[in-house]
């Protein structure tokens, strides 16, 4: 990597290969993005996604593609034609350089050119490859061709989603490929870690069929634990009754859920002016399922007496979670992104000064940062090629055969405040790979569907312990626990931990080489900083 970029990231000491299709794109977009010098291989013509639509300006040029620029941005290229030896000898170089191979292409595509499993164990063993397929390396589908529409329908997405007067409709902005991208970033750098510690290489197969079923996995445990089979709920109800878009007096519509018991009694029998879910037998969530279609009725009356803005900003003032549905022109103008400056401004050669979504977290000391626009094919070509020149060899650890199979995390130990969805279960995918992570639970508010499937699925591969952190025994034995983790992490909303005595600055004082992760909706500043939500508010 040049030595003269600014502020070059948390893993600016990682050089990437990606070869193939966008799948890669996405996944070392996410390294890139944090500082790995992502060297993107591309064939003479071009990696074909430089085609893709949208187009800047609505001119069709492979210089202009949005779809491309976005997954492609922070990167290198430089064109290879590995039909010619000296293009493979220079890829070979290339491996020999990286640390983490990211590829997408077809099933013994890169054997044609002498790159096979062999080759690799022998002249690469330090290297980490992650290649992603439609359906996996081995089993019957493995010759399949895919696509990001195919990976959501034959991984059950589109079975459980969307309108069900109609036929299924695959979800926008590849969400499988992006989907897939974010595990795969993840298991490459648990990869190199592992490689790092043991001087062993490995390749990571990813299904994109996989790895979105694997997102929408509550769905197989209730089908296999409770018989239940998820269907596109369309304009009804789903998460519990009365969890639903409703329409309000201003014609926008508003997101909102009283899947808590606090929620319910809040709404049901303080706020709402008809009183006729006041009674104790609402209380029971499965009464209200049963009684689902008069819940939506009465929740569809009072919320269609508020302008959208006014009921979820009341709402949340009663810690309800409500969110008005924005288009991308709302999202875009929203108070909340600008105090946060979360848009950024990129400076490309060809389509000039663009706004860009900004980055999907913020580190305190190694943030994200978009350093240059994505690459003109071939641009880089000569300085990497320098680069190759002057390379030289460096020490690779040796391994034996049982350090090699080590999980690639373990050694590692979680504090794990979340609950459901997404904090369970991205602490899961990092318990399955080794990390010793610990399910912290109350004992005085039960967990929100704690004997259901759900509950299950999400939580698999953990150890688990009830803590009081309202009291000074259940606050000291935390102590003792995040002294001796590597990471503490939580999706409460925005200060609950800081109430309980335990902020960033606390937790560093117990240990001073804690990492915190912090999951509240709509971030830890801004004006929206204190709201409440699930994942249907930010959708």
């Amino acid at each position: 990597m040049p030595e003269n970029i600014p502020d070059r990231g948390a893993l600016s000491h990682l050089r990437v290969i990606e070869l193939g299709d966008i799948p890669a794109s996405y996944a070392t977009r996410w390294l890139a993005d944090f500082g790995a010098d992502v060297i993107k291989v591309e064939p003479p013509g071009g990696d074909p996604n430089r085609l893709l639509p949208p187009f800047a300006g609505n001119i069709e040029h492979p210089e202009r593609s949005l779809t491309f620029i976005h997954a492609n941005t922070n990167k290198r290229s430089i064109a290879l034609d590995l039909k010619h030896d000296s293009d493979r000898e220079i890829f070979a170089k290339l491996l020999g350089s990286a640390n983490l191979f990211v590829e997408a292409t077809p099933l013994e595509y890169l054997e044609k050119f002498a790159f096979d499993d062999q080759r690799f164990k022998k002249e690469f063993s330090h290297l980490v490859i992650v290649s992603l397929t439609p359906f996996g390396r081995t089993g019957p589908y493995r010759h399949y061709k895919g696509s990001d529409a195919i990976a959501n329908a034959t991984g059950g997405f589109l079975f459980g989603q969307g309108d069900n007067t109609k036929g299924q409709c695959t979800a926008p902005s590849h969400l499988a490929y992006q989907m897939a991208g974010g595990v795969a970033a993840m298991l490459a750098l648990a990869g190199i870690r592992h490689a790092r510690e043991t001087g062993a290489g490995q390749r990571i197969d990813m299904s994109l069929q996989e790895a979105l079923t694997f997102a929408n996995s509550s769905s197989i445990a209730r089908y296999s634990r409770e018989n239940r089979l998820e269907r596109r709920p369309g304009a009804k109800a789903y998460g519990g009754a009365g969890t639903n878009i409703y329409r309000c007096k201003d014609g926008r519509y508003v997101h909102f859920t009283t899947n808590m018991p606090h929620m319910w009694k809040e709404f049901a029998q303080n706020w709402m002016s008809n009183k006729s879910l006041a009674g104790p037998e609402w209380e029971n969530p499965r009464y209200r399922d049963e009684h689902s279609e008069e819940v939506a009725k009465a929740f569809a009356e009072f919320i269609g007496q508020f302008n959208a803005d006014d009921f979820a900003n009341e709402a949340q003032l009663r810690h309800l979670a409500a969110a008005p549905l924005n288009t991308i022109g709302e999202f875009v103008d929203c108070e909340q992104n600008r105090v946060r400056e979360w848009l950024q401004e990129v400076d490309h050669p060809v389509i000039g000064k663009y706004k860009a979504p900004g980055a999907p977290m913020r580190l305190s000391l190694t943030p994200m940062r978009v350093r240059w626009p994505a690459p003109l094919l071939d641009q880089h070509r000569k300085e990497i090629l320098a680069e190759l020149e002057n390379l030289q060899a460096s020490p690779r650890k040796t391994h034996g055969e049982f350090e090699s199979r080590r999980p690639m995390l373990a050694g590692l130990r979680m504090a794990d405040l979340t609950q459901q969805y997404a904090g369970p279960l991205g602490t899961e995918l990092l318990a399955y790979y080794g990390m010793e992570v610990v399910k912290i639970e109350t004992g005085t508010i039960a967990s929100k569907e704690r004997e259901a499937a759900v509950h299950a699925c999400m939580n698999r591969a953990k150890l688990g312990c009830t803590l009081n952190l309202r009291n000074a025994d259940g606050k000291e034995l935390f102590k003792q626990l995040v002294a001796k983790s590597d990471v503490v992490v939580d999706n409460f909303s925005s200060g609950v931990l800081e109430r309980l005595g335990f902020s960033y600055e606390v937790l560093q004082q117990i240990n001073p080489g804690i990492v915190q992760v912090v999951m509240p909706g709509w971030g830890l500043t801004g004006p929206l900083k204190s709201w409440v939500a699930w994942g249907w508010q930010l959708l």
